[in-house]
């Protein structure tokens, strides 16, 4: 598994008086608990590799690493420790883990929209309606003139499709292909 730069994420607790009064196990666990970035990639590949659910996968890496969890909960014969195991770490884990897939999910959103936005700005000018006209257009001789002068028959494309393309905003016209087969 390889972390490919992952920014390390600061882990925010916020731990109210009521809690720290009335339920002391769950404000110790709070203020011991801490993940690491390779922690949330094991639980990511999980879910992606093994088509766990988030909540699943949590318990996995919780049953997995209970050396870790020992650390977290306070030492206790009551039943908050099995509390804080079964329900509030892999609801922790749910929520730390959902920001990430939340920032990928927005960026590719956006990036969705950008793409249909970019379509529609290229088909502006398509037609619509009929009739419509086609124009295909070539250069004569252009194979021999390939031959002839490489350098030369590359500025003579630049040029004829720079006239093409200034006629075509002048009538609203809409280039859909251009093909050239350059050697280069």
């Amino acid at each position: 598994m390889v972390d490919c730069d992952y920014p390390s994420d600061f882990l925010i607790k916020a731990i109210s008086n009521n809690l720290l009064t009335t339920y002391a196990d769950a404000s110790t666990f709070l203020q011991k608990f801490s993940l690491e970035n390779e922690d949330q990639i094991n639980v990511m590949a999980d879910i992606f590799y093994n088509s766990n659910t988030l909540f699943n996968a949590s318990c996995v890496f919780l049953k997995k690493n209970l050396n870790k969890i020992e650390k977290w909960v306070p030492v206790s014969n009551s039943s908050t420790n099995y509390f804080l195991f079964l329900f509030i770490i892999p609801i922790i884990f749910f929520l730390i883990l959902l920001i990430p897939i939340s920032v990928i999910l927005v960026i590719l959103i956006i990036f969705l929209i950008y793409q249909k936005r970019q379509r529609k700005k290229k088909l502006k000018n398509a037609p619509k309606e009929n009739p419509v006209t086609i124009l295909f257009t070539d250069i004569q001789s252009s194979t021999s003139l390939w031959e002839n002068d490489e350098n030369l028959m590359k500025k003579t494309i630049e040029v004829h499709n720079e006239i093409l393309r200034m006629s075509l905003k002048k009538f609203f016209g809409y280039e859909c292909k251009t093909q050239v087969n350059l050697l280069f």
